[in-house]
């Protein structure tokens, strides 16, 4: 897991299911946390392709790095928490895209 600071919170890549799961158990303690992710459009090519996944947490950024993990069990924790108040940007987006991988 790499980290740096940048406008005063801690950027975390987490580029294995392990540094997710340690991720998660941070992740968990807020009461609010913002998801997005980023596709490739590259249909014709490669299919539509989830390439970044970013969570924010109020204290870290984490950027996860989808094409290195292979477990994501771990954040159902967070998405099925009802304390955990979720802010999604571009949600219909994503919906879309995942219905046609």
């Amino acid at each position: 897991m790499h980290s740096f600071s940048s406008s005063g919170f801690p950027i975390v890549f987490i580029q294995s299911d392990d540094e997710l799961n340690i991720a998660v158990d941070s992740i968990a303690l807020s009461k609010v946390v913002s998801l997005d992710t980023e596709y490739d459009s590259f249909k014709r090519q490669y299919g539509f392709n989830m390439l970044l996944i970013q969570i924010f947490d109020l204290t870290s950024v984490y950027i996860i790095d989808p094409l290195t993990i292979t477990d994501y069990s771990s954040l159902w924790r967070i998405f099925e928490n009802p304390d955990i108040e979720k802010v999604l940007y571009s949600v219909r987006k994503c919906f879309i895209q995942d219905q046609k991988t």
